[in-house]
């Protein structure tokens, strides 16, 4: 909508533009005969008729003046506009960039909450194999310790056989003797 009406505006200040242009036109050949009047070219009758043009001249020209402030106006209210369309525009790409960064900064995020969710399955996973390989552990040191204490025991059972063969042996070989020395 505002372009529309800042097109008429423009359309505006082309009319006044090319009415003003005829005005001035109108006023420059007043003021002609302006000065042809003041040199005195002109009888002595038309000498009224001169000032009442000279003083119409001055209304034209007081007009005129007034049409160009008018217009200096309209083209400093239309710099301004295109002033003010300009700064929109910019402001509009930078929204524009600012939604796209956005855009990108929710797309990481969700890729980091995506990858952070993919972390915290392997720990559990992790954490799950770590809880089971400490419970096989506790299973094979027990295991351990119960094979230690029936090879210490099986040990001590041979060794103490043994003792019982060395001990037997050295009682026979005490009669033995013994047996030799009474002989």
């Amino acid at each position: 909508m505002q372009t529309s009406s800042t097109a008429a505006s423009c359309g505006e200040i082309a009319g006044f533009r090319s009415s003003t242009a005829r005005r001035a036109s109108i006023g420059r050949q007043l003021k002609k005969v302006l000065r042809r009047l003041s040199r005195g070219l002109v009888v002595p009758k038309r000498r009224r008729k001169a000032r009442g043009a000279s003083d119409a001249a001055h209304r034209v020209e007081s007009t005129l003046a007034q049409y160009q402030q008018g217009l200096q106006r309209l083209e400093m209210l239309a710099d301004r506009i295109e002033l003010h369309r300009a700064e929109r525009q910019r402001l509009e790409d930078r929204a524009l960039r600012l939604e796209e960064e956005l855009t990108e900064l929710r797309a990481r995020v969700e890729q980091q909450q995506e990858g952070q969710g993919r972390l915290s399955g392997q720990q559990q996973g992790l954490a799950s194999r770590l809880e089971a390989l400490q419970e096989l552990v506790t299973e094979q040191r027990a295991l351990l310790v119960d094979q230690i204490r029936r090879l210490t025991a099986t040990q001590d059972r041979t060794k103490r056989r043994q003792i019982q063969e060395l001990e037997r042996e050295l009682r026979e070989m005490k009669q033995y003797v013994a047996d030799l020395t009474r002989e």
